[in-house]
């Protein structure tokens, strides 16, 4: 008997990744791009981010939730949007820093 299920291919994983985010968080993120464009680049908050995600999705904005936004993965976009053109850094402080973790987005010049 054959195996119906096969072994992911690295190059299927991204797409399959991508898969498992939720729509309204590539709603969220998009959203915040438009938002912060300042004609080069478009830098927000996380927190700014799951604010906009939990008012698009209608979910409960709860540590419990939050919780699974990261356990999950939701918030590992970035990949999605380098694949697009995009050039991401995700900027969060270190365990002796105090700031808020932030995205930047901006073009990636060819």
């Amino acid at each position: 008997m054959g195996n119906v299920v096969k072994p992911i291919k690295p190059e299927e994983i991204l797409d399959r990744r991508i898969e498992t985010i939720p729509d309204a968080m590539f709603e969220a993120v998009n959203a915040m791009i438009a938002l912060k464009w300042n004609g080069s680049s478009a830098a927000f908050r996380q927190d700014d981010l799951l604010l906009k995600y939990f008012e698009l999705s209608k979910e409960t904005n709860d540590c419990t939730t939050r919780n699974r936004l990261f356990a999950n993965h939701y918030v590992d976009f970035e990949d999605a949007y380098r694949r697009e053109g995009w050039k991401v850094v995700y900027d969060k402080p270190s365990y002796n820093e105090h700031y808020e973790p932030t995205f930047c987005f901006s073009i990636i010049k060819k």
